[in-house]
C-alpha cells in the first residue's frame, strides 16, 4: 500500500524520524531549523535538556536511501561524548578503556538472554508491530523479544551478493566473553591476518596489549602519526548473540522494528562507515 502512495510515505518517514531524533535522542530538529546562532552554543546553553538514549550528542550526519520497494531508511551517524582523541590517548590504561567499555555496553548491545530463545520460538506468528509499548519496568524483556525476533541475522542471497565469499554483513561475529578494545598486531602464523595482542593464550577481554600512544611534541603544529591498529567489538557468548545485529534496547523496543546500531569506538570504524554514508 505505501510503495502506491509516495507522498504518504514521505510524511509517515518524516514523523517517524522527527520522532526519534526528539523522543529517543532528545534533541528535538525544531530547535535547530532556521537558528542563526551556531548549534554548539544552543546545544551548551541548555545542555540539560539535551540528553537522551545515546547520552549527550553534539552532532548527526546521514543520507535518505529509497530501497528497492521505495520505501525510505537512513543511514546516519551520531556523535556523541566518545571522542575518538581522546580514546587513543588512554585506551592502553587498563582502569579507564574499562570505564570506556562498560559505557558503551550501557548504550550499544548483542546481548541475547539465553532463556529467550526457545521461549520465543513459541512466539513466532506473532507480529511485533502491532503489541502494545511496555512499562518501564518491562523495557530490558521487550527489548530482548523484538530484538531476537528482527535483529537476528539469518543468512539469506543478499550475503553474498557481489560475489563476496563470506557473509558481506561480516556475520557470525567473533565470540568475546566482554565488550573490548584491542590493540591488532599480524598472526604469525597467517602473515596477513590481524589480531588481538593479548598477554596470554585464550585470556579474556581486560587483558590486551595496548601501547601507548605516539608522544606529543608542543613545537609539531599537527598530531604524530597514530601507528597502532585498534580494533573493537562487543561482547558475544553464545552462538545467538554472535548472530545479533548490534543496536540500542530503547530504540528497538520503541520502533519495533530491525535496526543496526553500531558503536564507531575505533578510527578505522569510523572513517569506513563514513564513506559508506557518504
Amino acid at each position: 500500500m505505501i510503495s502506491k502512495n509516495p507522498v504518504a510515505a514521505a510524511h509517515v518517514f518524516d514523523h517517524v524520524m522527527r520522532a526519534f531524533f526528539s523522543i529517543i535522542c532528545g534533541i528535538p530538529l525544531d530547535d535547530f531549523t532556521g537558528k542563526k546562532a551556531k548549534v554548539d552554543r544552543l546545544l551548551s546553553v541548555a545542555q540539560d535538556n539535551y540528553v537522551g538514549a545515546f547520552g549527550r550528542l553534539h552532532a548527526a550526519y546521514g543520507i535518505i536511501e529509497a530501497q528497492s520497494s521505495s520505501s525510505l531508511h537512513q543511514h546516519f551517524h551520531l556523535f556523541g561524548q566518545l571522542d575518538h582523541k581522546l580514546l587513543a590517548q588512554w585506551v592502553h590504561d587498563d582502569i579507564i578503556r574499562k570505564e570506556i567499555t562498560t559505557s558503551i555496553d550501557d548504550i550499544i548491545t548483542a546481548t541475547m538472554p539465553s532463556h529467550f530463545v526457545e521461549k520465543e520460538k513459541e512466539k513466532q506468528k506473532l507480529s511485533v508491530g502491532v503489541e502494545d509499548y511496555p512499562t518501564a519496568a518491562g523495557l530490558d524483556e521487550d527489548s530482548a523479544h523484538v530484538r531476537y525476533r528482527l535483529n537476528t541475522h539469518t543468512h539469506s542471497f543478499t550475503c553474498w551478493k557481489h560475489n563476496v565469499h563470506s557473509c558481506r554483513m561480516c556475520m557470525p561475529q567473533p565470540e568475546a566473553p566482554e565488550t573490548y578494545v584491542a590493540q591488532l598486531d599480524k598472526n604469525p602464523a597467517f602473515i596477513d591476518v590481524l589480531m588481538p595482542m593479548r598477554k596470554f593464550k585464550g585470556s579474556v577481554p581486560g587483558h590486551e596489549i595496548i601501547s601507548p600512544p605516539p608522544p606529543e611534541d608542543a613545537e609539531r603544529p599537527i598530531d604524530a602519526e597514530e601507528e597502532r591498529i585498534l580494533g573493537f567489538g562487543l561482547g558475544r557468548t553464545s552462538k545467538i548473540e554472535q548472530m545479533q545485529v548490534e543496536t540500542n534496547k530503547l530504540t528497538s523496543s520503541l520502533l519495533r522494528c530491525n535496526t543496526s546500531m553500531q558503536a564507531l569506538v575505533t578510527p578505522t570504524q569510523a572513517k569506513a562507515a563514513m564513506f559508506y554514508t557518504s
